[in-house]
C-alpha cells in the first residue's frame, strides 16, 4: 500500500480481480500483453514493486495467507544478471540481502491494511469500474479495472478502520483518484507501439 503514493505519480492505480476472485491494488504499466514494462531499464529502484525489489526473496502465498519466507528458484534473465551474494564468506548477511528482506517487510506489513481497505470499500459499495472506451477495451482485452467512488461517505468507510491509520486511508485515496489521469498517457503509448509493430 505505501509504494502506491510512490507509484501514484507515474502510473494509474486500480484495483482489479486476482487469480482467486479477490481484489487487489495493482499499478497499470502498460495494457499491452507481455510487454516489457516501458522504461525498466531507466526507472528508479522505488517506482518498481516492492516484491520486485526484494527478489529473490518471496512469500510463499500471499494471496492465500502463507507469509513463510523464502528464495525465488527461477533463473536470472541473463549471465549479467546473476546477483549479489546473500550470505558473505563468513556467513553474515550481506547488506542487499537485508535491505530486501526489509522490502519484504514492508510488503507483509502493508498487506493487511490494503486488505483490509479494499474490504471496507467492497462492503460499503464505494468501489466502481473504471469506464475505458469501448474500442481500447477490446484491442487491448483489458481486465475489469475498480477504482474508489468520488463521493465516498467518510465516516462509514473509516469506520471499518482503525483510527491511527485514517489519515493513511485518505490520503491514499485521493492519490489514488488523481493517479488516473495517467491512464491517457498509457493508452497513447501503447497505441503508438502498436502502430509501430
Amino acid at each position: 500500500m505505501e509504494e502506491s503514493f510512490d507509484l501514484s505519480s507515474h502510473y494509474p492505480i486500480v484495483w482489479r480481480r486476482n487469480d482467486v476472485g479477490g481484489l487487489e491494488l495493482v499499478a497499470v504499466r502498460t495494457l499491452l500483453r507481455d510487454a516489457e514494462i516501458p522504461g525498466i531499464r531507466r526507472v528508479g529502484l522505488d517506482t518498481l514493486p516492492v516484491l520486485l525489489q526484494a527478489y529473490p526473496f518471496r512469500h510463499k502465498n500471499h494471496l492465500l495467507g502463507d507469509f513463510d519466507i523464502g528464495l525465488d528458484r527461477a533463473a536470472p534473465a541473463s549471465e549479467r544478471n546473476a546477483g549479489s551474494y546473500i550470505y558473505d564468506h563468513l556467513g553474515n548477511m550481506s547488506a542487499g540481502a537485508e535491505l530486501k528482506l526489509k522490502k519484504l517487510e514492508l510488503f507483509t506489513r502493508t498487506f493487511d491494511w490494503e486488505k483490509s481497505l479494499t474490504s471496507a470499500l467492497v462492503r460499503h459499495d464505494m468501489l466502481e469500474p473504471i469506464e475505458l472506451p469501448r474500442d481500447i477495451q477490446e484491442r487491448f482485452e483489458v481486465p475489469e479495472f475498480f477504482t474508489a467512488i468520488l463521493e465516498i461517505n467518510h465516516p462509514i468507510l473509516l469506520s471499518g478502520i482503525q483510527e491511527e491509520s485514517w489519515k493513511l486511508a485518505l490520503s491514499f485515496l485521493t492519490a489514488q483518484r488523481l493517479s488516473l489521469f495517467r491512464m491517457g498517457q498509457i493508452i497513447r503509448r501503447n497505441e503508438r507501439e502498436i502502430e509501430i509493430s
